[in-house]
């Protein structure tokens, strides 16, 4: 199975970013590709494309520590981007990873520690009905 994540920047980036971006995705053996920039969307998608998922999810943990960091290339990214590990060619199904907001206060979330899907979405069903009861609504 392919496992993609694709990171979705509001802005486009300079190339130290994309080349630092290049280099990690190398370094855990994963495809790079950019979309092409559309002006009018202001969207620029980044795919980083794996075979094996503990690359993807090691990349991740790898990409967030860096951004988290402050002084590295690619903190620039947390402000403005969304971020989906993509599980299958249709878009089906996948986990947003992160988010941020028009305040660019943004989330990251972890990367499921393996590829049981069957047990990672019977966890989301609970969590989200849950929310679901908790906000009142039935």
């Amino acid at each position: 199975m392919d496992y993609d994540i694709c990171i979705q920047v509001h802005q486009s980036l300079n190339a130290d970013v994309l080349e630092a971006l290049d280099r990690l995705a190398q370094s855990h053996e994963l495809k790079f590709e950019a979309s092409e920039y559309d002006a009018k969307d202001e969207f620029l998608n980044l795919f980083f494309k794996g075979q094996q998922f503990d690359n993807v999810r090691m990349f991740w943990n790898e990409l967030q520590a860096q951004v988290e960091e402050g002084n590295s290339p690619l903190s620039i990214l947390k402000p403005y981007w969304i971020v989906v590990l993509v599980l299958d060619q249709n878009w089906d199904r996948y986990i947003l990873l992160a988010h941020a907001d028009e305040n660019q206060q943004g989330q990251i979330d972890p990367c499921p520690q393996d590829d049981n899907w069957d047990a990672y979405w019977a966890q989301y069903d609970q969590r989200h009905d849950a929310d679901f009861e908790d906000s009142g609504t039935s």
